[in-house]
């Protein structure tokens, strides 16, 4: 009898589990949306947010790109070409200081004018030549295009600021030496029960050649029904010698109870690689409420026991 009760309470919360799971909805939050108008009127944009050039040695190579000013107020912006190197995992902090082989790139850029004027809701488009050297390393060239929104300086007056507003472009560039790409799915994290407020999934894929590659990263969440509760697809670009981490959106919700089939797939260089597995998400208060359930199980059955042999 107390085997049996023991059983049908265990499927109880097996079946609790599973049909929560089903029930669960993730709630995707779209991260491309632009924030709101800066309270100082300094609306400043760049278009692309990337560009991608091929170079040749000995030979000069033209670029452009978009500034707009979408604010209210107009003024002075400054371009410079800076040098271009990741310093984290997570790709959120970077040197643009250092000189490397792979970034000299910022001292072939050159301006036209390195300085303008943005008028409000102005677009302006902003030219550039990179004369590139006749020895010039193999692989790929990195550099960042820094757009300063500059303060207005009244006559007499200093001004106390020393910008108003900053955006970065990226560049990035392949040259016509020996070109290495290689890369490899180093590892994924994801440990199987998930008991925080946010998803815990890391991907970590290495670039060991000398020329930057986009991984096409696919992440689907699926209940035990096979129902979809989460898609998301993103590229990531893999700088040369470098390993890139790449975590689960930081702002989705875990839901609070649930077992759901984790997929997730990585494509770079022309393969695949699949990961499969599953995910327990255990809220620690659902835990706590899990764990005086199944005390009071224990305890309902101890008496059970002893109630028929009394």
């Amino acid at each position: 009898m107390t085997h049996r009760f023991l059983k049908k309470i265990s499927l109880t919360i097996i079946g609790l589990i599973i049909t929560i799971s089903g029930l669960n909805t993730f709630v995707f939050q779209d991260l491309t949306k632009a924030d709101e108008p800066a309270k100082n009127n300094i609306v400043l944009t760049v278009s692309p947010a990337k560009l991608r050039l091929d170079l040749e040695a000995d030979k000069k190579s033209d670029g452009s790109f978009k500034v707009i000013n979408s604010g209210k107020s107009g003024f002075k912006i400054k371009i410079e070409a800076k040098p271009y190197s990741v310093l984290s995992q997570n790709y959120d902090k970077y040197d643009t200081v250092t000189e490397k082989s792979y970034n000299q790139i910022s001292r072939w850029i050159n301006f036209k004018q390195d300085q303008y004027y943005l008028e409000p809701n102005e677009t302006k488009v902003i030219d550039f030549k990179v004369n590139v050297p006749k020895d010039i390393p193999d692989g790929g060239q990195y550099a960042i295009i820094s757009v300063t929104a500059l303060p207005e300086e009244k006559v007499g007056q200093k001004a106390n600021l020393r910008f108003l507003s900053q955006i970065n472009l990226l560049v990035y560039a392949k040259t016509n030496g020996q070109t290495k790409e290689s890369g490899q799915l180093e590892k994924i994290v994801a440990p199987i029960i998930q008991s925080g407020s946010k998803i815990n999934i890391d991907t970590f894929v290495k670039n060991d050649g000398n020329t930057d590659f986009d991984n096409n990263s696919s992440i689907i969440i699926k209940d035990l029904f096979g129902n979809t509760k989460f898609k998301h697809n993103s590229v990531y670009t893999i700088l040369p010698n470098t390993t890139r981490k790449i975590s689960f959106d930081p702002n989705q919700k875990a839901p609070a109870l649930g077992l759901f089939k984790l997929e997730i797939t990585n494509t770079f260089l022309g393969k695949k690689h699949n990961h499969k597995q599953y995910l327990l998400f255990l809220n620690p208060l659902m835990v706590v409420l899990i764990i005086v359930a199944l005390l009071s199980l224990g305890v309902g059955s101890v008496y059970i026991i002893k109630k028929k042999k009394s």
